[in-house]
């Protein structure tokens, strides 16, 4: 499960994020992503699942204009990972 891939990659060391818009999410631009680091991208209609949510170490999410509140899956994965 994703769940579990999440953990096992914490096990490993790894800092994991969710890509998300969650009332807890902090903006993208405002966090210096640590190394090594794995983004978790939800389904572009359900988006992250709660249990996935729970086991990541951080969620963040993309600052947006205007009435969308969501992106495409490819296109938000293409900014999170252009640094």
């Amino acid at each position: 499960s994703t769940r579990e891939a999440v953990e096992d990659l914490r096990r490993r060391g790894f800092v994991v994020w969710a890509l998300e818009t969650t009332s807890s999410a902090v903006h993208l631009g405002d966090v210096d992503p640590p190394r090594p680091l794995a983004l978790v991208l939800g389904h572009e209609t359900q988006g992250v699942s709660v249990e996935v949510l729970k086991a990541c170490d951080l969620h963040v999410a993309i600052p947006m204009r205007g009435m969308k509140n969501s992106l495409n899956v490819a296109v938000a994965g293409a900014i999170a990972v252009f640094d």
